[in-house]
């Protein structure tokens, strides 16, 4: 039997506040609090906790035969815990079923594995650390921030005793291969790669979650039968449940896909789901996988463009990294922690002209960004 390893993502919003140039100097508080707390509470209410219930419910009633994935972001963990505990309580009671695997991920969901190896390796220890001291699980899949994957990276999470790292789908990476396949990292002996299906993921947000799909069949269904024809040893899909990359979805379409999943797939297709993981270390990598240069799970091209694809991400990514030697070197953790906040991606994708927010025009995102930049700078000193 193929296994479908069915990944919920769970992010965190973080949103700087407007930042003019006379507030450098005057002001040290970067974060938008109000309006990151806004969307915290709305997803938690209208998204989280209410999947959260029906997950819970059906990992109960199908026992081993239905088992997910969760990845949940440093930002969530650190945000839901100060402000809205229950949610973490709610991916607890997950965790209690047996059934749940929590996958690695850079705890600041920055883009730190193309800038500075050791912080990526930092953000990765930190974050599995801290799913350990809240789930009592210890990851040993891990994901990158927008499925980035190179060979260095593999490298770096073998030496540091992952055993499977999550890579998109892209011609770039698989050729005409197969994405629902084992593979070994060229440059690695013990670690396994898993290729997140990213067109399958794709419409599962877009088709069957949507309620503007056209198709009358019952979401579930619709999916188990898609998926039924797909060869293949491991089906990896993902689903961001609290709304923050997928505008579109619909909650109650949502709720109602996860709800009828498992029945729908384990009575309809030749598919039973497991965890990256086990089905990893289930099935022998069938070659190994080499790519000269980072790859991601992004649509559009597969490769570094939304957060570096103009001179002003570069120059912002340029200008924020090289202050890696003199944060490290303070020692001091308020200083470190806010580095870390802004090494989130979501400030680079506002500065993208191909994909960024509505909310603000890539310019001014940028111009923002260097203005927090250059107050942070002259908090630190020499």
């Amino acid at each position: 039997m193929s296994s479908v390893c069915l990944t919920l993502m769970v992010t965190a919003p973080c949103r700087l506040k407007h930042y003019s140039f006379f507030d450098i100097g005057e002001s040290v508080t970067y974060e938008d609090e109000t309006l990151t707390l806004e969307l915290l509470e709305r997803a938690a209410t209208r998204r989280i906790l209410p999947a959260n219930d029906i997950l819970r419910k059906r990992l109960k009633d199908y026992g081993g035969d239905f088992r997910i994935a969760i990845a949940l972001s440093g930002k969530a963990l650190d945000l839901y815990g100060r402000f809205k505990p229950e949610v973490l309580d709610s991916f607890k009671s997950l965790a209690e079923t047996g059934c749940v695997e929590f996958i690695g991920l850079p705890h600041h969901n920055s883009l730190a594995s193309l800038f500075s190896p050791q912080e990526f390796q930092e953000q990765a220890t930190l974050h599995r650390d801290r799913i350990h001291y809240l789930f009592g699980t210890t990851p040993t899949a891990f994901r990158n921030t927008g499925l980035i994957y190179s060979q260095a990276q593999a490298s770096a999470l073998e030496r540091l005793d992952f055993q499977v790292i999550f890579a998109g789908s892209s011609d770039k990476l698989l050729g005409r291969r197969n994405p629902n396949r084992v593979y070994r990292p060229a440059t690695c002996s013990t670690l396994r790669l898993l290729v997140d299906n990213t067109d399958l993921s794709s419409e599962v947000a877009d088709r069957f979650t949507n309620p503007d799909q056209l198709d009358p069949t019952p979401p579930a269904l619709s999916f188990a039968r898609t998926l039924h024809p797909i060869r293949g040893a491991v089906t990896t899909l993902t689903i961001d449940i609290d709304g923050f990359t997928t505008d579109r979805q619909d909650a109650a379409g949502l709720f109602k896909f996860i709800d009828h999943l498992p029945e729908a797939v384990l009575a309809t297709s030749s598919h039973g789901f497991e965890t990256p993981t086990r089905a990893a270390l289930a099935h022998k990598p069938s070659v190994s996988i080499s790519t000269p240069d980072p790859v991601s799970g992004m649509p559009a091209g597969h490769d570094l463009s939304p957060w570096m694809g103009n001179e002003m991400q570069k120059d912002a990514l340029n200008a924020l990294y090289l202050l890696e030697p003199r944060i490290k070197g303070k020692q001091d953790p308020v200083l470190l922690g806010t580095w870390r906040m802004l090494q989130s991606s979501d400030h680079f994708l506002q500065m993208s002209t191909h994909n960024g927010t509505p909310d603000i025009s890539p310019y001014d995102a940028y111009i923002n960004f260097m203005n927090i930049l250059t107050d942070f700078t002259e908090r630190i000193g020499n």
